[in-house]
């Protein structure tokens, strides 16, 4: 080759080990530079371990003191919401739920903090709740209830006065994670009757009840110290409002009956047979805020206001109950019932179908603690008067119910 040519050469051979010497060093840097706050993360882990009563809560700030929320998409509708997430479950996780469970799932979120997952074992009651917070990339907490539960200390731990530290458990980490973050929550207790629920979560119930979201607070310890997390105020832990608790129940010989007074305070929601599968498009997730999800709740209350003539007959069925069975709805009822419906019609449901779910699993239920021989002299009766005021085929699922209940007597 000529000599400038080499000359030539040699400078770009030159050239380029300097970049690549450069590289190495930015590279170098960077390492160096994530060890650095590896290393101080670890420290500050240990200390808090060392010397805080709460240092899961603690590890939790520490968790949250950089994170970048993700941008939220607030474009997406409740239809919208069904199709996408079963397109979801499909496509990125091979469960199947068909639509109509999806609409009673969010419309239960609408209705109720907590939510009663029911059915023979295997039919995916764990992996609805699951899969459905995988949609909305903010995993659930799953905690397994056992048969040894027997009040709040069991989710929400004490604190140890030999040791000067508080007990965490999973759940109220869960809980407290759940009031740094804007995206909805969801606590899974599963197998939540192996124990009496109204025992471990009594308290809980409770407050879930009292009007005003400010009053939604637990009392963890009697004082503030100095290192105690930041949401923590006066030893005191709020509910965060974008937070569900989700139970599956299994009913069989190992379990207790989940008794009226918390079934009223739920949403029960029946899996008893998988669905078929089926092809879907891929779907990714999605991240919406809790406030959007709410906002769109409230947005079906104005555009699905239930018709007066189908209240009417609710009211119509009310009254007989009253009469014939000493059985109301109930002012918690009817108020689950006007927020249910709209978001279960805004899902792509009706307003009958919704009606009728309600009816069925909240109010027909009652009938389970009833006086066997009255109950049964009484069903057809009731089966014919349903008929006439709602229309033959009206209220399937109720009527369905009601010889479901009719036969096992």
């Amino acid at each position: 080759a000529p000599a400038g040519e080499g000359a030539t050469a040699a400078v770009v051979s030159g050239n380029a080990s300097l970049a690549l010497d450069g590289a190495g060093v930015k590279d170098a840097a960077a390492a160096m530079a994530k060890a650095t706050v590896e290393a101080k993360t670890l420290a500050e882990e240990k200390e808090i371990a060392q010397a805080n009563r709460f240092p899961k809560l603690s590890l939790v700030d520490l968790k949250y003191r950089d994170w970048e929320s993700p941008v939220y998409d607030d474009a997406i509708s409740l239809e919208d919401f069904v199709d996408s997430f079963r397109a979801f479950a499909c496509s990125q996780m091979k469960l199947y739920y068909t639509p109509e469970i999806i609409r009673r799932f969010v419309a239960g979120m609408a209705a109720s903090k907590l939510l009663i997952l029911e059915g023979i074992s295997g039919t995916g009651k764990t992996s609805l709740p699951y899969s459905f917070s995988r949609y909305l990339d903010n995993p659930a907490t799953i905690v397994s209830v056992q048969p040894s539960f027997r009040d709040r200390t069991e989710v929400l731990g004490y604190f140890n006065e030999f040791s000067k530290r508080f007990n965490e458990t999973e759940f109220l980490r869960a809980v407290y994670e759940a009031g740094l973050r804007q995206d909805p929550s969801m606590i899974v207790l599963d197998e939540m009757n192996l124990a009496r629920v109204e025992y471990y979560f009594a308290e809980i119930l409770s407050v879930l009840e009292m009007p005003s979201h400010d009053e939604w607070v637990l009392d963890l310890v009697p004082t503030q110290w100095a290192a105690d997390p930041k949401a923590l105020h006066d030893g005191k832990l709020t509910i965060p409002d974008s937070l569900w608790f989700i139970g599956t129940a299994n009913n069989d010989d190992s379990t207790f009956t989940i008794t009226d007074k918390v079934y009223d305070r739920a949403i029960p929601i029946e899996l008893n047979e998988r669905a078929d599968a089926f092809e879907c498009e891929p779907h990714e997730r999605v991240h919406v805020t809790a406030d959007h999800l709410q906002y769109l709740f409230q947005k079906a209350k104005v555009e699905y206001v239930i018709d007066d003539e189908l209240l009417q007959k609710m009211h119509k069925l009310d009254q007989y109950l009253q009469t014939r069975f000493k059985l109301a709805f109930g002012n918690r009822i009817i108020k689950q019932m006007y927020d249910f419906i709209p978001v279960y019609v805004a899902c792509g449901g009706t307003e009958l179908g919704g009606m009728d779910y309600i009816i069925a699993r909240k109010v027909l239920k009652k009938f389970e603690s009833m006086n066997v021989s009255f109950v049964r002299d009484e069903m057809k009766g009731l089966i014919e008067y349903i008929e006439k005021t709602f229309g033959e085929g009206g209220l399937p699922d109720s009527v369905m119910y009601l010889q479901r209940i009719q036969n096992f007597y």
